[in-house]
């Protein structure tokens, strides 16, 4: 039965995971993909010191304590924190919904495969060379993906080509302008 509260917890974590990223690259497109406007944004909104950060601290935290190690009660508990904190974050419905530009979508799209390839690799070697449960590494890694998502996004979009060109420089869908 732990082995499936770790891969609750992992399931949790990494749908979390993805809704902190949409979240973070939402506000990155509103700060025109311009990772100093972001980090600025990021610097003065206390987003780091955020209650969804800091829950998903306590959530890692309360992972590794040892009510969590001999109580497989604990990680589903755990888990349904993270699972309504995604649920949370997941857009609302709006009149106007929030759309990608394309730019934002792909930043989106890497920064998943990164977190997840990060996560998958990183929690199973992990995992392997502790013989802890793979799932609960993955889910651990996941969790710590999340707390740093911001700098995850920042990260993508400073691997896709044209990163902090101004909105001068693009059009209403991201693209560059030609001269």
């Amino acid at each position: 039965m732990t082995h499936v509260a770790h891969i609750t917890l992992l399931f949790a974590a990494v749908l979390d995971l993805f809704a902190m990223l949409y979240r973070d690259t939402l506000t990155l497109q509103e700060e025109n993909s311009d990772n100093s406007q972001y980090f600025k944004w990021l610097k003065n909104s206390g987003e780091f010191t955020s209650i969804k950060r800091l829950l998903a601290v306590a959530i890692l935290f309360g992972v590794f304590t040892t009510m969590a190690q001999v109580s497989w009660i604990v990680v589903l508990i755990l888990a349904i924190a993270l699972a309504a904190q995604a649920l949370y974050l997941l857009p609302k419905k709006q009149t106007e919904p929030s759309k990608f530009a394309p730019r934002s979508k792909r930043v989106y799209l890497l920064a998943g495969i990164i977190s997840a390839a990060l996560s998958g690799a990183i929690g199973s070697l992990t995992g392997h060379l502790t013989g802890a449960d793979p799932a609960k590494a993955n889910a651990i890694i996941a969790i710590i993906a999340l707390i740093i998502s911001p700098l995850i996004i920042i990260v993508c979009n400073s691997l896709l080509p044209g990163a902090n060109r101004h909105s001068s420089n693009t059009n209403e869908n991201g693209h560059f302008k030609s001269e």
